[in-house]
């Protein structure tokens, strides 16, 4: 069975804060094996940029890639990934926390259903460049997803190989997300930013299909992933 992917919602939080919460967030329909994707993006001073946490209905979800521009000491540009198995509820509290406090926080939300792992497969990253770029294995009937931040200057992002979900300005930052269930393979991955913006970051992540087993155990059947 082949991953289904939806993206939900955007949020975004200003205000200079350790932490920033989105409230009642939309995670999508309630199932079995939904998993919830956070894309995140934010601007970090000089210190500690990287992000700590991220909780979904007050339930770590584990980021599973960060990428932190360097090109600028004093303004990183932060760009996350990170996903939970969520079988209940239809909103959440999306709290994102950094040791260092950050100038705001932005987030896309996608779900996933029919994958084998709230893991992803592969994971890819890039800084500092324009376009950004990364190549990854997508599974055959798996998803992918990228997110982009960048500063000064860039005011659009055109994907390759992913498809545009989000584009937009926040805080002097522009932020973007994209995703596929189309692509697979080895795949190259690209944010290509309009003005050649070099202060950025990107994250991409892809998913493999569940295959599901069904045996029969004393008039009772047992279903595994």
């Amino acid at each position: 069975m082949a991953v289904a992917l939806n993206f939900i919602t955007t949020s975004d939080q200003g205000d200079t804060l350790f932490s920033h919460t989105h409230t009642a967030v939309a995670i999508g329909t309630a199932s079995a094996d939904r998993i919830v994707v956070v894309v995140g993006h934010s601007r970090g001073n000089n210190g500690v940029p990287a992000w700590d946490d991220v909780t979904i209905g007050g339930v770590d979800a584990p980021i599973r890639v960060q990428a932190i521009s360097t090109s600028n000491g004093n303004l990183h540009a932060v760009t996350v990934i990170a996903s939970l198995l969520v079988t209940s509820g239809t909103t959440a509290d999306i709290i994102t926390s950094y040791s260092q406090s950050k100038f705001f926080s932005s987030i896309e939300v996608y779900t996933l259903t029919a994958a084998a792992s709230a893991v992803p497969s592969a994971t890819g990253s890039d800084i500092d460049a324009d376009p950004l770029t990364d190549t990854i294995t997508i599974p055959s009937n798996g998803a992918a997803i990228g997110g982009e931040t960048s500063y000064d200057g860039a005011t659009t992002v055109a994907w390759t190989n992913l498809t545009e979900d989000t584009d937009r300005q926040f805080d002097s930052a522009t932020i973007s997300a994209a995703s596929t269930t189309s692509e697979s393979g080895s795949t190259a991955l690209t944010a290509t930013l309009a003005s050649g913006e070099l202060n950025s970051s990107a994250v991409f992540a892809a998913w493999a299909s569940g295959t599901e087993t069904i045996a029969k155990f004393g008039g009772r059947h047992r279903m595994s992933g």
